[in-house]
């Protein structure tokens, strides 16, 4: 287990690019060139920050490296808050050669030592046999993971994660489906913005937190107003 966010919900906007569904509020397509958030184009520079450096990026996706550990910024920042307070789902397209832990995305509430962090992993995690592919966990009780058995070691991976959608009566889902697979679920008693009551969200960070990816490489990201369960399997088919 790992030691709200005031923000307008999520609209329903259409996004262009070669990767992912067609109806996300933001799309980072990194083999295709196509960056959009908030139903407009936007210069890659003006969404990632912090540690990025666009030379990262090729016809294969964005590499993570001691170089290039981006944080989200600008609208792009601004939906992923809107996200935790009104539930979202983000489909994830990476390829990688070994079967190796890898962050997907990390929300933190302090740039440093973070007080709360809400992360999404690619693992190869020996908690049941065969090991779990996927950690999805916060400072609280969300601790979740387990075995996939659509999960590649090796090759281009699609993982799809609802993250905080409101079930009603004081609990919240969360859910991953990795290549096609059935999705498993997760609720806890508290929304996805609970924990950045305190602190607001400081920080995005996109593929890492301070470590790289030498095997392989983020193809996209799309980001949408989190979905059933139900739909997760297509989406990361």
């Amino acid at each position: 287990m790992m030691p709200g966010v005031a923000a307008q919900p999520l609209g329903r906007r259409r996004s262009s690019g070669g990767a992912g569904p067609t109806d996300g509020t933001a799309l980072l397509d990194f083999v295709n060139g196509v960056y959009n958030a908030s139903g407009a184009a936007h210069p890659i520079g003006s969404l990632l920050g912090g540690g990025f450096d666009a030379a990262y990026i090729t016809g294969s996706g964005m590499q993570i490296a001691s170089g290039n550990l981006p944080t989200a910024v600008g609208q792009l920042f601004a939906e992923y808050q809107a996200g935790l307070s009104a539930g979202m789902s983000i489909v994830f397209e990476f390829s990688q050669t070994t079967s190796a832990d890898r962050f997907l995305i990390v929300f933190e509430d302090r740039t440093g030592a973070p007080d709360w962090a809400l992360q999404v992993e690619r693992v190869n995690l020996n908690r049941n046999t065969p090991n779990d592919d996927f950690y999805v966990a916060d400072y609280d009780a969300l601790d979740f993971s387990n075995h996939v058995a659509e999960a590649l070691a090796s090759g281009i991976n699609r993982l799809a994660v609802t993250i905080g959608r409101d079930l009603g009566g004081g609990m919240w889902r969360y859910a991953v489906s990795i290549n096609g697979s059935t999705a498993l679920t997760s609720d806890v008693p508290y929304s996805a913005a609970a924990g950045f009551a305190t602190n607001g969200l400081a920080v995005v960070r996109i593929g890492a937190r301070f470590d790289a990816w030498p095997d392989g490489y983020i193809r996209s990201i799309e980001l949408m107003p989190a979905v059933d369960e139900t739909l997760l399997q297509t989406l990361s088919a």
